[in-house]
């Protein structure tokens, strides 16, 4: 015969349940951190982005300020800059031509007369006649000592004419800061006016 089960009618008890424990206080505290950081990471690279959009808005707005004020400015200094090499170049270039005339007539001693003159590129070139020797070894050593007068000239020989005159050529350099300066002016000749009154 069959066996049949055994179907007990006691009641079932539960098994012990066994106490459930918590994930503790480092759990817990592991958990706020890392939320936490996760906020913190979340809020700088927000952060990040932001100032770097208010970065590459302000190095855009500089360089539109540096091209407006460089335009501006270097084209304003760029025109100074010309207009005071051309102020420059025609200063440079300004010579007085009465400044070799000047020269001769302050530096021929007496005696000596001019019997031609030429004045090119300061370059002062003269044909001149001394009544001796004498004179015309005085006028050479003159020419010697004047500041005016680059040095190193150079002069043919004299000539001796049939009334005894010595007769020589010579070519003075003048420098260029007495070809540039403004001509002195005598006050007794600049102040006559004649009787008149300006």
């Amino acid at each position: 015969m069959a066996e049949t089960q055994f179907i007990s009618h006691s009641q079932v008890v539960p098994p012990a349940m066994v106490p459930r424990r918590g994930i503790g206080l480092f759990g817990a505290v592991g958990i706020v951190v890392g939320i936490l950081a996760a906020a913190l990471t979340g809020g700088l690279v927000v952060l990040e982005r932001s100032l770097a959009a208010s970065a590459d808005d302000a190095k855009g707005r500089l360089v539109e300020l540096r091209r407006e004020l460089e335009i501006d400015s270097i084209n304003a200094a760029k025109t100074l800059q010309n207009r005071i090499e051309i102020a420059q170049q025609i200063l440079n270039g300004h010579v007085y031509g009465s400044q070799a005339l000047n020269f001769v007539e302050s530096n021929i001693l007496d005696g000596v007369r001019v019997i031609s003159f030429a004045y090119a590129d300061k370059k002062v070139s003269l044909d001149l006649l001394a009544p001796g020797y004498l004179v015309y070894a005085q006028q050479i050593k003159y020419f010697r000592t004047v500041d005016e007068i680059e040095k190193g000239f150079n002069f043919p020989p004299p000539e001796l004419n049939e009334r005894g005159e010595v007769s020589f050529s010579i070519d003075l350099s003048l420098t260029s800061s007495f070809i540039h300066d403004k001509p002195s002016v005598d006050n007794t000749v600049a102040n006559d006016t004649g009787g008149f009154e300006f």
